[in-house]
């Protein structure tokens, strides 16, 4: 094997003593960011006036931050929970706040307006929620992409214009600076020529994973969601009443809400209706993924689990994006060689919700049955990026 290698054992010892070394080092904690900090607000709107710019600035900025520390505990804990979120103290607040920034900053005439992005220290957060025994989730979801797909008079519309329900889910997307934020981030696609050669709102309603799976990988997200709208009452061009649901077309799983109906309010135009409608689906889903990934610390388990890799990089990446994953308390190394790690891990919940957590790292955890253990190995390491059918 040495041989095959190219290096004389002298060699191969060092290299070897190296990647240990290096391993060593990981056991502290290193940062892996899937996508934005779940801990981070930003775009808060700093906007206040008083008898001069420097007032005006201390004021706007204590009252963002307030509004940043509630935009964040409500990302974090269920709907149900929500009436109960406390309201922090300047003493709160400078345990809560690690540092912020402040971007386009705007002064003149007493006002002061600019952007704030606020970013919290996780352990305090978590030490306040639990002090109010607030539940909370911190597992956030790889991106979706959402197909709107609008069905009226037996007609099923995706990419046509006008498609009024795929401009209410754009305009809920892409319109709402926090709503990105949330622990399930969507993504409205282009509506381009392209978009229309990969999958039609035929195949999109049909489920036809070939096609999802196609679309998925244009806007490189790892899962696909199918919001249904089918129109019940027209007037003037405009639905007043609509059936709605949404699939959920992942990696492991294909979920499917029960269709719910909506009416419009009165003198409510027809964007606001549908858009009214995309809000409350889009709320519902991402409810229902907290209530999924809740951190129970009351059920800590140990488990240990064979993680295989490629090479020295692979490992690297593996341990870092360990690091990042919300149940998960301690790692440790029980063995190290080149191509494989026996990992024990210490982690809250159910291993289900563990199973969950990596996957949005792009961590696949799965059983291997004929050797009765699990395995860990990068998800993009495998290539598989098929959507359940």
């Amino acid at each position: 094997m040495l041989q095959n290698l190219g290096l004389h054992r002298s060699a191969y010892t060092t290299v070897f003593a190296l990647f240990l070394g290096a391993a060593t080092l990981l056991t502290t904690p290193l940062a892996y960011a899937a996508g934005k900090n779940v801990f981070h607000v930003e775009g808060v709107t700093v906007d206040a006036r008083a008898q001069d710019e420097l007032t005006a600035k201390a004021l706007g900025l204590a009252s963002a931050k307030q509004q940043a520390v509630q935009l964040l505990l409500a990302r974090l804990s269920p709907r149900h929970d929500q009436d109960r979120l406390p309201e922090a103290d300047a003493k709160t607040m400078n345990e809560l706040v690690r540092d912020f920034s402040l971007a386009n900053e705007r002064f003149g005439g007493g006002r002061y307006l600019a952007s704030l992005t606020v970013r919290f220290n996780p352990a305090a957060v978590r030490d306040l929620l639990r002090d109010h025994q607030i539940s909370f989730a911190e597992t956030r979801s790889l991106p979706a992409l959402v197909l709107p797909v609008y069905q009226m008079y037996g007609t099923n519309l995706l990419w046509d214009n006008p498609n009024p329900w795929f401009d209410a889910w754009r305009r809920v997307i892409r319109d709402d600076p926090q709503r990105g934020d949330g622990l399930l981030p969507l993504e409205a696609p282009n509506r381009d020529l392209s978009d229309l050669t990969v999958v039609s709102a035929a195949q999109a309603i049909g489920g036809d994973a070939h096609k999802l799976n196609a679309i998925a990988r244009k806007y490189g997200t790892t899962g696909v969601i199918v919001a249904a709208a089918t129109v019940l009452k027209n007037q003037r061009g405009a639905a007043t009443a609509v059936e709605a649901s949404m699939t959920q077309y992942g990696r492991e799983s294909r979920n499917a809400a029960p269709s719910r109906r909506f009416d419009s309010f009165k003198n409510e135009t027809g964007p606001d209706f549908l858009a009214r409608v995309a809000r409350h689906l889009f709320t519902d889903a991402e409810e229902d993924w907290k209530n999924t990934n809740l951190l129970s610390e009351s059920l800590e388990q140990n488990f240990t689990v064979l993680a295989t890799f490629r090479n020295f990089k692979d490992w690297l990446t593996l341990r870092r994006r360990l690091d990042g994953i919300a149940p998960i308390r301690n790692v440790d190394i029980a063995r190290l060689s080149i191509r494989e790690a026996m990992l024990a891990l210490r982690f809250i919940g159910e291993l289900n919700q563990l199973k969950v957590a990596m996957a949005q790292r792009n961590l696949d955890l799965s059983y291997i049955q004929v050797d009765d253990r699990w395995t860990l190995r990068l998800q993009d390491a495998r290539q598989n990026t098929s959507l359940s059918k």
